[in-house]
């Protein structure tokens, strides 16, 4: 993908629009004790920042040639500002939540056991790009964790990782849902830090979902 720079003349994009944008979202969508707070102007001010977070993702859909894509936006005045980016194979999501974050639930995880080293030094890269977790997601945990309570301790978001895909193949024979991976970036980070960042993390989701989904 191209750098930030080049995508901005490319697409006429203004990356520091955020920093007008995030000072009147707090100022007139919050209603605990917030005199400015009308329900109109809310409105107007919620819809500029999602629209920005929409904005960030045409941009790389038409950088990675993704076809057959749907955004859907969080509906105004609800809590959480997002968007979502779905095709038939890729899923993903990008917010506001006290930082901003993108979020992506691993497909198809019984495929992990075929992954090559390129894989696993993508994911890697992926972790560095901003604060990473690991969100599991499995039903048998609960099970995994009472019969196997030593492996529990560790909060490694890797080991976490590797453990859950390890236990439900040895017990289950199966991973039907392994959890989501999870990037995060303190808001008040440079605006061009967050959008070049979040541009990366979604090319390499793109990646391991395609590794993810060979046949």
């Amino acid at each position: 993908m191209n750098s930030l720079e080049k995508l901005e003349k490319k697409y006429n994009f203004n990356t520091n629009e955020l920093i007008e944008i995030l000072p009147n979202y707090y100022k007139y969508t919050s209603t605990i004790d917030n005199p400015a707070y009308e329900p109109f102007i809310a409105d107007i001010h919620f819809t500029k920042l999602i629209n920005y977070l929409a904005e960030i993702l045409e941009i790389a859909a038409k950088e990675l040639k993704i076809e057959g894509y749907e955004l859907y936006g969080t509906e105004e005045r609800e809590i959480v500002p997002k968007v979502g980016f779905v095709t038939k194979d890729l899923e993903f999501t990008i917010g506001l939540f006290r930082e901003f974050y993108i979020i992506w639930e691993i497909k198809n995880p019984n495929a992990i056991k075929d992954m090559k080293d390129e894989f696993w030094m993508l994911l890697f890269e992926w972790s560095t790009l901003g604060k990473f977790q690991f969100k599991e997601n499995d039903v048998n945990l609960p099970n995994l964790r009472k019969k196997h309570p030593d492996l529990f301790n560790n909060r490694s978001n890797f080991f976490k990782l590797f453990r859950n895909y390890y236990l439900t193949q040895i017990e289950y024979k199966s991973t039907r849902q392994l959890g989501f991976i999870r990037l995060t970036w303190d808001e008040n980070s440079m605006p061009t830090e967050i959008v070049s960042k979040l541009l990366k993390a979604i090319e390499i989701i793109n990646k391991l979902n395609k590794m993810l989904s060979e046949k």
